[in-house]
């Protein structure tokens, strides 16, 4: 065989390596790839490269030489420098450790160099968005990481410990609370900070979807399974695949899906509708309630094999009026939040008096309801929220998770409302109730409501 086909058979393998590896090398991986394949291809001691652009991309590589030994004297007699213009912005420098070399060896260096250009964008670019992911990939885990469950109360400090333990494996959890405890804060920590992080983490809500449709968003459908498939789509569990399903409301979940559901935790395999073979799924099962499981288990309501399968391990969380000393902190944390979203250079201060206005109050909404508080006395609040800033739902429209408050609770949260909204004003509260001055006070030690501040 002919030196010069010899050559070109091997530039076009490995120009064709280049380009095909382009995208998924960084581009100093790329150029050092290029550069040993030009040190062993024409048997040099070295060679090195340096690629620049306009926008002040600068990649380089050094095989078998040092960049300083390049900038010697001695190497200008006894290597060989090439420019190059590969592409519209990039400019390219190669150096290597033999002066003379033959056509076949300049045409091959040729080719390779200038064949760079579009590798190496595609270099940069997959370098850009693996970068990208990276930062989205820490920013996801910033914001749904244990770092935004807030609290110091001994129910929190038994919660972390929990976590702890379970968030390295792969158990179903079952996350029992009130609406607004943060059920699903709790199942994003679970799952971003588990070994399924980089997973796809998929919510859906049980209670929000008619039977019909739950059934095939859950478990997929195959063409012509109904009236209106003229296409095949999975289901969640397979969008979900090696990831988190996490399941809220299961309580609402119907009879006949449970028995579906659990099949699929046993089996690990989904039936589409209409299907004829099942398909593999591995998915962990993260399921929420705020109603008692073990209730609806005696009525009848829920299998009690589904929810020993799901029960493994059971996270309950409080609800807000039973760890109070936490609201301080919550609501520093919230002040920090809001900041950023309505772009403050720092955020808004609270004052003392309207602090123990926010711990008068029980939050049948829990946290959620709290957080909504605090963000419209920011909204609404100048350079420093004040009690005054602080207003809270209106009591015939209290409504906790199973049901409507009692007489005496709506009692209770429509003086603490009037307080407020009057900063303390004992007198103006009561002509807004509608009751005397003696009426209030004697109400408030009923009802253990402490008056924020001295009354006016």
């Amino acid at each position: 065989m002919r030196i010069a086909d010899l050559f070109k058979r091997i530039r076009d393998a490995h120009l064709a390596m280049v380009e095909a590896l382009g995208s998924s090398l960084s581009p100093e991986g790329l150029l050092d790839l290029v550069m040993k394949m030009l040190k062993n291809v024409l048997g040099l001691k070295g060679c090195g490269i340096v690629v620049t652009n306009g926008g002040g991309l600068k990649c380089e590589s050094f095989v078998g030489v040092k960049k300083r030994t390049i900038e010697k004297e001695k190497f200008h007699s006894e290597g060989r420098l090439f420019d190059y213009q590969i592409g519209r912005d990039m400019k390219a420098v190669l150096y290597l450790t033999r002066k003379t070399l033959s056509k076949q060896e300049v045409r091959l260096v040729n080719e390779v160099v200038l064949r760079l250009g579009p590798a190496l964008r595609k270099a940069i670019e997959g370098e850009r968005q693996r970068r990208r992911l990276s930062s989205l990939e820490r920013e996801v885990r910033t914001r749904f990481g244990r770092a935004n469950i807030v609290g110091k109360s001994e129910p929190m400090r038994r919660l972390f410990v929990l976590l702890e333990k379970i968030i390295p494996t792969n158990l179903p959890v079952l996350i029992v609370g009130e609406t607004g405890t943060g059920k699903e804060l709790i199942a994003k920590a679970l799952h971003y900070e588990g070994p399924r992080s980089s997973e796809p983490f998929v919510p859906v809500n049980c209670a929000a979807l008619p039977e019909s449709l739950l059934e095939s968003e859950l478990f997929g459908y195959e063409r012509g399974a109904f009236t209106g498939a003229t296409d095949a789509k999975p289901g969640l569990f397979e969008v979900a695949n090696k990831g988190t399903l996490f399941l809220d409301e299961i309580g609402s979940l119907p009879l006949q899906l449970q028995a579906k559901l659990l099949r699929v935790l046993e089996t690990k395999e989904v039936w589409r509708l209409g299907a004829t073979r099942p398909r593999r799924v591995d998915v962990r099962i993260i399921a929420a309630s705020n109603q008692s499981l073990t209730e609806l288990v005696v009525a009848n309501q829920f299998r009690a094999d589904l929810y020993y399968r799901l029960n493994i391990v059971t996270i309950n969380l409080p609800p807000l009026r039973e760890r109070k000393e936490d609201i301080p902190l919550l609501v520093e944390h919230f002040l920090a939040q809001f900041s950023k979203e309505f772009g403050d250079p720092e955020p808004k201060s609270i004052s003392p008096q309207a602090i123990k206005v926010l711990l008068s109050y029980d939050y049948p909404g829990n946290v959620r309801e709290l957080r909504n508080i605090v963000l419209r006395a920011y909204a609404v609040s100048g350079k420093r929220i004040e009690a005054g800033n602080i207003e809270f739902p209106s009591p015939g429209i209290a409504i906790q998770s199973g049901g409507i408050l009692p007489l005496k609770e709506l009692e209770r949260q429509a003086i603490i409302t009037a307080l407020s909204r009057t900063e303390g004003n004992v007198k103006a509260a009561a002509k807004i109730l509608g009751i005397s001055r003696a009426t209030l006070y004697r109400k408030c030690r009923r009802l253990n409501i402490e008056i924020p501040y001295r009354s006016r």
